[in-house]
């Protein structure tokens, strides 16, 4: 009942287990996850569930903007320290944060339901991870940043330097900003200077040259204060170079909005020009790619730099949603320093696959999740999804066994999903039946067009065109569409009871049409139906086949020629009798004599035994006097009613 369960946290001292679960379209989750066996309900629902067989959240939040809402919690932690200078108002809280937004919650977890408070924002993009040091301080990765972070509480703090600027250099004409992130206690105040000079309204933290010249080049630095004291960042330094123009950048392949289906390869190509420097070489090209989901994004697959072209592959398991695609980006250098990005954008190639079983209403294991069929879902092409059916299961309290997938391919147990719309049937049959759709006959012989399986005749000499088989506006799913003149062979091996099957005009061919059904036992007439019209009322067969090999199927036209004699085997199957319940009135012992010991295990069964009997009773003869160990064993009859017998 997990769908991402990307992070999770033990609460030091009592072992409650808290799942922070990344949702799809609306939801994220927090779980608790201590005791065992709950569903948490994916894929049937996302946050709070109506239904009684889920266990619901102890928080959920909503996808989109702002403090409290977001797209995918990354981290969550119990924040019980053994030591902490933090308030004790925040021990034993639940403290998690979300990729998109840029902050830290927490919730009140001893209340129900558990209530959020804020307690950081602005911070950082994407944080990745969180938990508590031993120093009693959260702790937090960034990803925009490739830096891990510490929170220190304090009523009153000095302003300290997270982020240093760095050095620039730029030609004459280009732009030119410089950064700093600093922490303490709000509101921190910024003044740049150049060369150790105030610059005149440079007091945000950044500072932009928009148009740079020679006399732009010097030593940076800002000032950072607030009423608990101030910090100097590093100097950084400017160079301004003669006017380079910057390169240009250009991915030639694959083209902007390519479609890509999973697990295929992608091979890109581009180019890298500079006014000064010429043609850029291959040393110049930086590749990297993005994989994006819904609103945030992860690592693609890597990439080789240092080359003007490459490949990678997508990768066909993992994220199943479709709001996906890749980014691939290039970027190139030229000797100067300056750099040009292009990118250009992957889209997925989507189609749905739907799932049905014979019956329908039964179920299959989907992506490791049972399903009720029908079921329909979405999915990237070339996805490697789990699929597969039962073997047995129960519906209205009757037992249904898998038979085969009548279509759809599967490999491995795996569904690889195809390029079109597909269907994937899985066919059952009810527990000792076998339908004959579902067998290969020995031969067979229609008067026009194929034998249909599963479906009315469609008379195309070709190709299946049949339609639903259906008697007197009654359907039927399983059967065998024939036209007359039409004989079917069956091989039974004796292994069947009873031979069961509706028969008829097909309904596709209203009052039309006029045969004859006949059926051979080991080349013995055992039924025919006499003249059958369009409007004839179904006609049941039901006919012991116990002990017979050979099964023959006789469609005739009804004397009037065979214009319109689509003639449906509706339902045709045959059962399996239970065997009957024999017992030869004793049972065996089997005994080794001069053996020691009193345990089941000391019984010498792999070799010989000294002698054995038949028992006509449950009772073995003993004599104490002597050391010998025996073992009775047989089989037990269980008759429908009256005793059970050996």
């Amino acid at each position: 009942g997990l769908r991402n369960p990307y992070t999770f946290d033990f609460q030091p001292g009592t072992g409650r287990l808290f799942v922070n679960d990344v949702g799809e379209v609306t939801w994220e989750e927090i779980n608790d996850a201590t005791a065992s066996g709950l569903n948490f309900g994916w894929p049937e629902s996302e946050g709070l569930s109506n239904n009684t067989a889920h266990q619901n959240p102890v928080y959920t939040y909503r996808h989109g903007t702002g403090d409290g809402f977001g797209c995918a919690i990354t981290g969550g932690v119990f924040f019980n320290p053994a030591t902490s200078n933090y308030p004790a108002s925040y021990t034993g809280k639940y403290f998690y944060q979300d990729l998109c937004n840029n902050w830290i919650n927490f919730i009140d977890v001893s209340s129900s339901p558990a209530g959020r408070a804020s307690f950081a924002t602005g911070l950082p993009g994407q944080s990745l991870s969180l938990s508590v040091g031993n120093d009693g301080n959260l702790y937090y990765l960034s990803r925009n940043n490739s830096a891990l972070y510490k929170i220190i509480y304090t009523t009153n703090i000095a302003p300290a330097i997270t982020s240093q600027p760095g050095n620039l250099k730029v030609s004459a004409g280009q732009p030119a900003t410089f950064r700093v992130s600093a922490s303490g206690t709000a509101p921190l105040r910024f003044q740049w200077q150049k060369n150790s000079i105030n610059i005149a309204g440079a007091t945000g933290a950044t500072y932009t040259i928009s148009n740079t010249t020679a006399a732009s080049a010097g030593q940076y630095r800002v000032i950072v204060t607030n009423p608990a004291g101030s910090v100097t960042s590093n100097a950084a330094t400017l160079t301004v170079t003669t006017f380079n123009a910057a390169p240009t950048a250009k991915i030639l392949s694959p083209v902007n909005h390519t479609l890509y289906r999973a697990g295929t390869v992608i091979t890109f190509t581009g180019t890298g020009t500079d006014p000064e420097d010429g043609t850029l070489p291959a040393s110049a090209f930086s590749w990297t790619v993005d994989f994006h989901h819904d609103a945030h994004k992860h690592d693609g697959p890597p990439v080789a730099n240092n080359t003007k072209s490459g490949s990678f592959t997508i990768p066909n398991q993992g994220e199943t949603a479709t709001n996906v695609w890749y980014r691939l980006f290039l970027t190139v250098t030229d000797t100067k320093g300056l750099q040009h990005r292009d990118s250009i954008d992957l889209d997925p190639r989507i189609v749905t696959v739907q799932l049905a079983t014979n019956p329908t209403g039964l179920q299959l294991n989907l992506n490791n999740q049972a399903i009720k069929t029908p079921f329909s879902q979405s999915y990237v092409a070339g996805m490697l999804i789990p699929l597969n059916a039962p073997s047995s299961q129960t519906l209205n309290g009757v037992a249904y066994q898998f038979t085969n997938w009548s279509s759809g391919t599967l490999t491995g147990g795996n569904m690889i999903v195809p390029d079109v719309n597909t269907t994937y049937k899985a066919n059952f049959n009810a527990s000792g039946i076998t339908y004959l759709s579902d067998l290969t006959w020995t031969s067979a012989f229609n008067g026009w067009g194929p034998v249909e399986k599963d479906k009315s005749n469609g008379e195309n000499s070709s190709v299946s065109d049949g339609k639903n088989l259906t008697l007197n506006g009654v359907t039927y799913n399983k059967g065998l569409g024939v036209h007359a003149a039409s004989t079917l062979l069956y091989n039974l091996a004796g292994k069947y009871n009873r031979f069961m099957s509706d028969i008829g005009i097909d309904d596709e061919v209203g009052n039309k049409g006029s045969v004859n059904f006949q059926v051979y036992l080991d080349n013995v007439l055992a039924y025919e139906s006499g003249n059958i019209n369009g409007s004839s009322a179904i006609k049941p067969v039901n006919l012991n086949v116990s002990g017979k090999n050979q099964l023959k199927l006789v469609v005739l036209n009804g004397g009037d020629g065979n214009y319109f004699d689509h003639a449906d085997w509706a339902g045709a199957r045959l059962t399996v009798g239970a065997s009957a319940c024999t017992a030869s009135g004793s049972i065996l012992r089997e005994y080794w004599a001069n053996v020691k010991g009193y345990l089941i295990s000391s019984i010498p069964v792999t070799t010989a035994p000294t002698a054995t009997t038949q028992l006509t009773s449950f009772e073995a003869p003993a004599n104490v006097a002597d050391n010998y160990e025996q073992r009775i064993r047989g089989y037990i009859c269980a008759p429908a009613t009256g005793n059970y017998t050996f």
